[in-house]
C-alpha cells in the first residue's frame, strides 16, 4: 500500500511539471485544481465511508490523469482562438464555451461505465468503479468550475492582456512551405500494427491459453498476517508438508498470499488455518474459488463489458448518430483485443484487477473517441453529408485529427505518467492492472485519433450518416456561469 502511495505521489509531481512546461502559470492553475481535486476525492470516498484498497488507488491515479483532460481541451481551445486573432478575455469565452459540452460527454460514457462496473462487478472491480465514479463527479467541480472560475479572474485583471505567452504558452505558427502528409493517410500503418498484435495474440491464445490468476481459475487463496518476519523459503516447505501445489508466493514482512492449485474443502480448510496458526500465531484467511464460481466471475465480467458497449452505443447515438456510435464501438473493441493480445504474449496474469482495467480503458478511450467525433461533428457545421464528396469527407476528418492531436498527446501523457510510476514504483499486487491500462491506454489513444476517423469516413462514404442531425452553430447553447 505504502508503495503505491508513493508512486502515485511521484506520479502527480510528474503531471503537475509537465502542465507547467506546456501551459505555463495556467499550468500553475491546474496544479491547484489537483491539489483541490485530490482532497475532495478522498474526503467524498471517507463520507461514503469507503476503504482506500490498492485498485482504488490505481482508479484514483487514472482519475487525475483523465481529469486533467478538462483542463487540456479547455486550454487547446483557448488557444486556438488566440491564435486567430481574439482577445485572451474572448477567446475564454468561446474556448470555454465551446470545451464544455465535449468534457460532458466525455465525463458522461466514463460515468456510465464505471456504474456498470459497479453493478455487475466483484469486489476489487466495485472498489475501482467507486473510486472512478467519485473521480468523475469531482472533476465536473474542480476541473471544470474551480479552473475556469480561476482562469477567469486572472484574465479579468487585465494583466496578462500582453502576456499571453506566458500565461498559456501561446506561439505563432510557424510557416512550413513543405505540404504535410495528411493524418489519415497513417491510419493504415496503425490498422496494420494492430491486426500483427491481434494475429500474434491469437496464435499465443490458441496455444497457450491466458495465464489465468486465481481468480478465473480453481484454486485456493491463503492470506497469513503474523506477529514476525516471514521467510518465503519457509512458506514453500509448509505448503509441501501440507501436500499443496503452490502458484504463487507473495511476501510482505508480516504478511504473506500464498495460491495454490487446490480446492481446499472444509475440513482441509481446518488443517491448514490450524497448522498456521499454530507455528506462526497468525491470523489466517482462505478463499476457495470453485469452477462453478470461475464460471460464473467470467461469465459477470463479460456481461458487464458487453452492457457498457451496449450503453456507449445508445449514448453515442442520441448525442451524435449511431455511425457514431458503431465506430466508437469497434474502436472499443480494438483497444480491449490489443490490451488482450498483449497479456497473452507477454504471460501476465489475467486477474480480477485486469478485469477492472478493461472497463476503465473503455471509459478512457470512449473519452478521447468523443472528442475527436466532436469536432468531426463540429467542423460539419450543418452541411448535408450526402451531397458532400468523398474528399470533402476526407478533407472534414483531417481538419479534425489535426485539430485534436496534440490534446490527444497530452492527455495521454498527463495519464500514462501515473500508470507508469505505478509499473515502477507501486506494489505487485497492481503490476496486472497498470500494464494492462498502459498498453489500452497506447491504443486508445492511437485508434481514437487514427482508427476513429478512419472508420467514420468509411461509414460516410457508403451514405450511412444520410439522416445525421449534424451540429449547429444555432443550437448551442450557454450554460450560466460556466460558458459565459
Amino acid at each position: 500500500m505504502q508503495k503505491t502511495l508513493i508512486a502515485g505521489v511521484i506520479g502527480i509531481a510528474l503531471i503537475i511539471f509537465l502542465l507547467l512546461v506546456l501551459y505555463h502559470f495556467c499550468g500553475i492553475l491546474s496544479a491547484i485544481s489537483i491539489i483541490l481535486y485530490t482532497f475532495f476525492v478522498f474526503g467524498t470516498f471517507w463520507l461514503v465511508g469507503g476503504v482506500l484498497t490498492l485498485p482504488g488507488i490505481a482508479a484514483l491515479i487514472l482519475g487525475i490523469g483523465m481529469a486533467i483532460d478538462a483542463n487540456v481541451l479547455l486550454y487547446e481551445r483557448v488557444k486556438e482562438e488566440l491564435k486567430k486573432g481574439k482577445s485572451l478575455p474572448l477567446a475564454f469565452k468561446m474556448g470555454s464555451k465551446s470545451s464544455f459540452k465535449t468534457i460532458v460527454d466525455s465525463n458522461l460514457t466514463t460515468l456510465l461505465v464505471a456504474i456498470i462496473m459497479f453493478v455487475f462487478g466483484e469486489s476489487s472491480v466495485k472498489g475501482f468503479a467507486t473510486m472512478l465514479i467519485i473521480n468523475i463527479a469531482v472533476t465536473m467541480v474542480t476541473m471544470v468550475a474551480i479552473t475556469r472560475t480561476l482562469m477567469k479572474t486572472f484574465i479579468n485583471t487585465g494583466y496578462f492582456n500582453d502576456k499571453i505567452s506566458f500565461f498559456l504558452n501561446v506561439r505563432e505558427a510557424k510557416e512550413n512551405k513543405k505540404a504535410k502528409k495528411p493524418l489519415l493517410d497513417y491510419s493504415k500503418y496503425f490498422a496494420i500494427f494492430s491486426s500483427i498484435i491481434f494475429l500474434v495474440g491469437v496464435i499465443f491464445t490458441a496455444t497457450k491459453g491466458l495465464a489465468l490468476g486465481i481468480d478465473y481459475q480453481a484454486g485456493s487463496d491463503i492470506s497469513l498476517v503474523t506477529e514476525k518476519k516471514l521467510s518465503s523459503k519457509e512458506l514453500t516447505k509448509d505448503l509441501k508438508e501440507l501436500k499443496l501445489t503452490k502458484v504463487e508466493l507473495e511476501r510482505r514482512d508480516k504478511e504473506a498470499d500464498l495460491r495454490v492449485k487446490d480446492i481446499l474443502k472444509k475440513d482441509k480448510v481446518e488443517e491448514v488455518k490450524s497448522y498456521f496458526e499454530n507455528k506462526y500465531k497468525a491470523n489466517v484467511d482462505i478463499g476457495v474459488v470453485s469452477n462453478v464460481v470461475k464460471q460464473e466471475l467470467i461469465k459477470n465480467a463479460i456481461f458487464a463489458i458487453l452492457v457498457s458497449l451496449v450503453g456507449i452505443i445508445i449514448y453515442i447515438s442520441i448525442r451524435f448518430h449511431i455511425s457514431f456510435g458503431i465506430c466508437s464501438v469497434l474502436c472499443l473493441l480494438h483497444d480491449v483485443l490489443l490490451m488482450t493480445s498483449f497479456m497473452a504474449i507477454s504471460r501476465v496474469e489475467v486477474d480480477s484487477m485486469f478485469i477492472a482495467a478493461v472497463p476503465a480503458i473503455i471509459g478512457y478511450s470512449i473519452n478521447n473517441t468523443i472528442v475527436v467525433f466532436d469536432r468531426i461533428r463540429e467542423n460539419l457545421n450543418g452541411k448535408n453529408i450526402s451531397k458532400l464528396t468523398d474528399k470533402e469527407i476526407t478533407d472534414v476528418a483531417n481538419i479534425s485529427m489535426k485539430q485534436t492531436a496534440l490534446r490527444s498527446i497530452y492527455t495521454s501523457l498527463t495519464t500514462i505518467i501515473p500508470v507508469i510510476a505505478l509499473i515502477i514504483l507501486g506494489s505487485r499486487e497492481v503490476l496486472s492492472v497498470n500494464l494492462a491500462m498502459t498498453v489500452g491506454l497506447i491504443a486508445g489513444t492511437y485508434s481514437s485519433l487514427f482508427i476513429a476517423p478512419l472508420l467514420w469516413t468509411k461509414f460516410a462514404k457508403l451514405g450511412y450518416n444520410k439522416k445525421q442531425k449534424i451540429y449547429s452553430e444555432k443550437t448551442e447553447k450557454t450554460i450560466t456561469g460556466i460558458n459565459d
